[in-house]
């Protein structure tokens, strides 16, 4: 489908209220065009963009056209409602005041609902999910009836908007809105059916999102009964159908292989897919070349592994907090000092007591060596900016920050401790320091972070889902990167935790791929066995795992 030939009753693929002095990206003009068109009675689509397309763009754009087609009569908007992560607040409402001459006000602190009394609704309320759902929904539990006894009833923000025709804009909807059993979840579902009856042929929603499945299918499922129910089968059909059964102490599902292309088809009609690999996309990114470093403990890390390993024998039930700690000592033994020390970790206290913290502190990582063999030539030889993801920021992060600056390597850290405001900062220092350096984050890094100046990424440890991959590796795979060419690492220490780890994230890579019709998307595309293989999950499988 060209853009030339969408029939749009205004300026394209700008308007009076949308400006960018590079425009709109072809692939994204279409999109936007298409999704506008296809949502014109009402509805929805789930927008899974690869990261780094500029999903952000895709919103502006979106909310600028309803707001130009108010204006010149072709049918009434009132509002719409931005919802993000708490870090991504203030760098959308920066969005809309540098590309939209729309008026983007945050909505968040104790005097929030004053100050719409006040100033009245802006073109764009830029809010946190968490926030958005105390305002609209009250949760109203009659005594003595637990959770059953639960009412869902309007709230102050619901009051507001009941009457008026609201554009809904998820960002990172996947993670937000992929669990049907949370609160955030109900409130949602419950104002977005109320909007429907009141305006259906006028509710858009639009979920943005890279990784739809942070799970399984269910997050999927969950997600598409919020933007289209009338596509979708009930919670009841979708079990009896699609779910062969449940595990019996977990819940955690377990589905008709064979169906799930069905389900895929189900969905179709509901997405909005962008790959990088796309013909009219892939000259617009660098190379991305994705590889795996497989890695043997030494001595003395392999004798505390196996000894810790080795107190699940002869225990029916799992040992409470092992696997976590034996995901530590595969990273790096120093780990469990800072866990015993600032964590609630009892086996982590345990073993600290047992071997003491000079002991532990002294057993060599063969995954921080590897880090810095490979840190060394591209950032200190090649001049190159490169980032480190770790899954424990508190534990890990630290020690790995102690060892490179030794190493005399600049450090920036990135950590869940940090304030919104530190995390911007930090960034902003790496970003613009003219150096070579080190962006090293725990996964608080993974989401809303654009790392285009970065030409390496590192995984200290494989992510636990391939949705956290994908975000972690696309943080420097971007549109405006400035590279021909970035390389993303995962290290894999083997006959450890790791090996299970990543065989389940490559699972979940399948899934993706058969839910967005990635299985046959193409030679350009990385499908999930191309990834296999270069991650070397054929040898993991050989692999003796103590897990």
């Amino acid at each position: 489908m060209s853009a030339v030939a969408i029939e749009v009753p205004l300026g394209w693929p700008e308007g009076d209220l949308y400006h960018s002095a590079r425009g709109l990206y072809p692939f994204q003009e279409e999109s936007i065009a298409r999704d506008y068109l296809e949502t014109q009675d009402g509805g929805g689509k789930l927008v899974v963009w690869d990261t780094g397309t500029g999903k952000s763009h895709f919103g502006m754009r979106m909310s600028t056209l309803l707001a130009e087609d108010a204006r010149n009569g072709v049918r009434r908007h009132d509002l719409t409602i931005l919802l993000c992560e708490k870090g991504k607040v203030g760098e959308w409402v920066s969005d809309f005041a540098k590309y939209t001459r729309q008026d983007a006000r945050i909505h968040l602190g104790s005097g929030r609902m004053d100050k719409i009394e006040r100033l009245g609704l802006p073109d764009v309320l830029v809010t946190t999910y968490e926030t958005a759902k105390i305002d609209l929904v009250k949760f109203v539990r009659q005594p003595g009836k637990g959770k059953r006894g639960t009412s869902l009833q309007p709230g102050p923000l619901m009051d507001l908007i009941a009457d008026k025709k609201v554009l809904w804009i998820g960002d990172e909807f996947g993670a937000k809105l992929g669990n049907r059993t949370s609160d955030c979840y109900k409130a949602f579902d419950w104002v977005w059916r109320q909007m429907r009856k009141n305006h259906p042929r006028d509710h858009r929603l639009f979920g943005l999102t890279a990784t739809p499945i942070e799970r399984d299918w269910e997050n999927a499922f969950n997600q598409y009964r919020l933007i289209r129910p009338d596509l979708m089968p009930t919670v009841k059909e979708f079990e009896e159908y699609f779910v062969r059964s449940r595990h019996p102490v977990y819940g955690t599902p377990r589905y008709h292989a064979e169906r799930m292309h069905e389900f895929a088809a189900m969905g179709r009609p509901i997405l909005d897919r962008r790959r990088k690999s796309d013909p009219d996309i892939v000259s617009q990114f660098p190379k991305k070349v994705e590889e795996a470093v497989h890695l043997e403990m030494g001595k003395d890390q392999a004798a505390l592994y196996e000894r810790v390993e080795s107190l699940q024998q002869d225990q029916e039930d799992p040992v409470p907090g092992l696997w976590t700690t034996l995901r530590q000592i595969a990273g790096h033994p120093a780990a469990l000092v800072l866990s015993a020390a600032h964590r609630d970790s009892v086996l982590a206290k345990a073993l600290v007591a047992e071997y003491g913290a000079e002991y532990l502190s002294s057993v060599p990582s063969v995954a921080e060596q590897a880090l810095i063999e490979r840190l060394t030539p591209v950032v200190k030889g090649q001049g190159a900016k490169a980032v480190v993801f770790t899954f424990f920021g508190q534990s890990i992060l630290p020690v790995l920050a102690k060892s490179l600056r030794a190493k005399k390597f600049r450090v920036y850290e990135n950590h869940g401790g940090l304030t919104a405001a530190q995390m911007t900062q930090v960034r902003q220092d790496f970003k613009s320091d003219p150096e070579p350096a080190v962006f090293l984050t725990s996964d608080a890094g993974a989401r809303g972070i654009n790392l285009p100046e970065a030409t390496y990424v590192f995984e200290f440890e494989s992510a636990l889902t391939y949705a956290n991959r994908t975000q972690r590796l696309d943080r420097i795979h971007r549109i405006d990167s400035l590279s021909e060419s970035v390389t993303c690492t995962t290290l894999v220490v083997d006959g450890t935790v790791h090996v299970p780890i990543i065989q389940k994230m490559a699972e979940r890579n399948t899934q993706t791929d058969i839910l967005l019709g990635d299985d046959d998307a193409g030679e350009n595309f990385l499908s999930a066995r191309d990834r296999m293989q270069a991650l070397q999950i054929a040898r993991l499988s050989r692999t003796r795992s103590r897990r």
